[in-house]
C-alpha cells in the first residue's frame, strides 16, 4: 500500500445497529469507547468520543418519542477519514428544523432551550455536520481531529489480517484431502463463515439442512484438513440437481494458510468421484467479479458457457443512509464435460455461430435439426419454479412447446416482475425442434440470449434466455479469458437489440 492510498483512503471501522431506546444508549457508548481504544486515543479524546456519541443517540431517542416505533433504529458507524475519525449517527425521524434563531446561547439562562445538544456536541467535537438524505432520513455527522503524530499507516497496515497479506501466510505442509463426514459439518459452517460471513444463502449455515443433504448425498463434500490442529481449511463440493449432472460449488480457502495446489488437489478428488459416478459432466457458477475464481475453473478443464446477467445472491437490503449498495450481481456458469454422445439440436439461426462455438470449446459433437413451426394442438408445459427469499430471481422452465407456451411465459414474467424480481431466466429445450421459433416470439417480448448448458433441461441441452428488470452496468462485468469475453461481447450486443 503506497502512502498516498494509506492517508487518504477511508477505512470503515464498525457499523452498529440499535432499536431507538435509552436502554441502548450504554451500548452504543461503549461502541465508541472501543474504536477509542483501537486508535489508541488517550483518556480525553476517548471521553470527548463517547459524551458526543452519547448525547447524539440521546438526541435521536429525545425526538422520536411522538413518532417512533418498534421497527425504528438508528445507525452508529464509524469511519476513520483522512487525519480525521468520523462518527455518523443515521436515521429516520423527524426531518431537522431550522438552526439560527434555534441555537443555544448562555446568554439565556433556560437550560431546556433548543440547540443545547448541537452546542454540546460542537463543543466536543472539530467538526458537528447535520446531513438531509431525504427519504433515506438524516445523518449527524461527528469529525474527531486525530492527534498529531497519529501513525494512520501504520494502524491501516494492523488491520490487515494474515488471509490477505502473503507474508504472514502459514505454509500448509501436514494436510489431508479427505470426503467429508457428518461431523465436519461445524467445520464447514465456520469455513464458510471465515471466508464470506453470512452473505451466502441462509441454509448453508444450518447443521439439520447441511446433515440432510450429505446423507442424502445430493451434496459431495470433500475437504483439506490441516492435520496440525486438525482443522478444516478448504472445501469443494458436488450439487446435484440430476442423478449424474452435479453442480460444482461451495468453494472455501482460508487464505490465512499459503498452499496453492489445495483447489487443484480438492477438484482432482472431484473427478475421481463423478468418474465412478458415472456422471456426463458437471457444470459451475462464478461471480463476475471473481475473475480469479472463473481462472481457477478454467485450469481445471471448466470452459464458459452462459452469462447469467443479474443472477447472484441478492444485495443485501438499503435501509439507512449510511450503507453502501453493492453492484447487482452475475454470473458466469462453466461446463465440464466427462461423456461425448453426439445428438442433434434445434438453434436458431441468428445465434447458431454463438452456440456452434461454445459447443465446439467443449468439444461436444452436436448436429444441427430443421426446425418446425410451433403445433397448435401440441401441448405445452411451463413451470415457474418457486422464488427464493435470497435471490433477485426468477426461472422459467419450458419443456413442452405448444400453442400457449409464450401466453404462459409472459404470464410468469409479469407475475415475476410484480415480485420485484430484478431477471428472469427462460430455460429452453435445445432438443426441441419449436424450440426457433419459440425463441424468435420470446425475443420480440424483450428476452435476449444469455447461453447455453449442456445435459442440464431434463438430461437434454439447455438454451438460456433472460429479461431484466434492473439496471446492469455491463463495464462493472469482469471475465477471465478471451472466450469468456467473446461470451460477454455477444450477450451484451443481444441485451442491446
Amino acid at each position: 500500500m503506497n502512502s498516498m492510498s494509506s492517508n487518504t483512503q477511508r477505512v470503515f471501522l464498525g457499523k452498529h445497529t440499535y432499536p431507538i431506546s435509552k436502554q441502548f444508549v450504554p451500548i452504543a457508548v461503549n461502541s465508541a469507547a472501543q474504536v477509542a481504544l483501537l486508535l489508541g486515543l488517550d483518556e480525553a479524546l476517548s471521553l470527548k468520543l463517547q459524551m458526543a456519541v452519547e448525547e447524539a443517540v440521546l438526541n435521536v431517542v429525545d425526538h422520536s418519542a411522538l413518532t417512533g416505533g418498534l421497527d425504528d433504529f438508528v445507525d452508529l458507524v464509524f469511519n476513520l477519514e483522512a487525519d480525521s475519525l468520523v462518527s455518523s449517527i443515521f436515521e429516520k425521524g423527524i426531518p431537522f428544523q431550522p438552526q439560527g434563531s434555534d441555537r443555544f446561547s448562555f446568554e439565556n439562562e433556560n437550560i431546556e432551550k433548543p440547540g443545547l445538544g448541537l452546542y454540546m456536541l460542537e463543543s466536543l467535537m472539530d467538526d458537528v455536520e447535520q446531513i438531509v438524505h431525504g427519504n433515506q432520513g438524516k445523518e449527524t455527522k461527528l469529525t474527531l481531529l486525530l492527534p498529531e503524530g497519529f501513525d494512520r499507516e501504520g494502524f491501516v497496515s494492523s488491520l490487515t489480517e494474515a488471509g490477505n497479506n502473503p507474508a504472514l501466510r502459514s505454509s500448509l505442509k501436514n494436510y489431508v484431502i479427505r470426503r467429508a463426514n457428518l461431523d465436519d459439518i461445524p467445520g464447514i459452517i465456520r469455513l464458510a463463515w471465515k471466508c464470506y460471513g453470512y452473505s451466502r444463502e441462509t441454509h448453508l449455515y444450518e447443521l439439520d439442512f447441511l446433515k440432510r443433504e450429505l446423507e442424502s448425498e445430493r451434496l459431495v463434500s470433500f475437504v483439506a484438513e490441516n492435520l496440525d490442529g486438525n482443522v478444516l481449511v478448504a472445501h469443494l463440493a458436488l450439487i446435484y440437481h440430476l442423478p449424474n449432472l452435479p453442480e460444482i460449488g461451495l468453494a472455501f480457502l482460508d487464505m490465512s494458510y499459503r498452499c496453492p495446489t489445495i483447489m487443484r488437489e480438492l477438484t482432482d478428488k472431484l473427478k475421481e468421484f463423478m468418474h465412478d459416478h458415472s456422471d456426463v459432466g458437471a457444470f459451475d457458477r462464478a461471480l463476475t467479479t471473481h475473475t480469479f475464481s472463473q481462472k481457477a475453473l478454467q485450469e481445471n478443464g471448466s470452459l464458459p458457457c452462459c452469462l447469467s446477467l443479474g443472477g447472484a445472491v441478492k444485495n443485501f437490503k438499503v435501509k439507512m443512509a449510511g450503507d453502501v449498495a453493492q453492484e447487482k450481481g452475475s454470473t458466469i456458469s462453466h461446463f465440464q464435460v466427462h461423456k461425448r454422445s453426439e445428438t442433434t439440436v434445434f438453434i436458431p439461426e441468428r445465434h447458431r455461430g454463438m452456440v456452434m462455438d461454445i459447443y465446439n470449446w467443449l468439444q461436444l459433437p452436436r448436429n444441427i435439426g430443421t426446425p418446425r413451426p410451433i403445433d397448435g394442438n401440441a401441448h405445452s408445459e411451463v413451470v415457474l419454479k418457486p422464488m427464493s427469499d435470497e435471490y433477485d430471481v426468477a426461472d422459467i422452465d419450458v419443456y413442452e412447446i405448444g400453442a400457449s407456451t409464450m401466453s404462459q411465459i409472459l404470464e410468469y414474467t409479469q407475475y415475476s416482475f410484480k415480485q420485484k424480481v430484478d431477471v428472469c431466466f427462460l430455460n429452453l429445450p435445445l432438443q426441441s425442434a419449436c424450440l426457433p421459433a419459440l425463441v424468435e416470439a420470446a425475443e420480440a417480448e424483450g428476452f435476449s440470449f444469455a447461453g447455453i448448458i449442456p445435459y442440464l433441461h431434463l438430461g437434454e441441452d439447455r438454451l438460456v434466455l433472460h429479461k431484466l428488470n434492473t439496471d446492469i452496468d455491463l463495464e462493472k462485468v469482469r471475465v477471465y479469458g478471451d472466450r469468456s469475453r467473446q461470451l460477454l461481447d455477444y450477450v451484451a450486443a443481444e441485451l442491446k437489440k
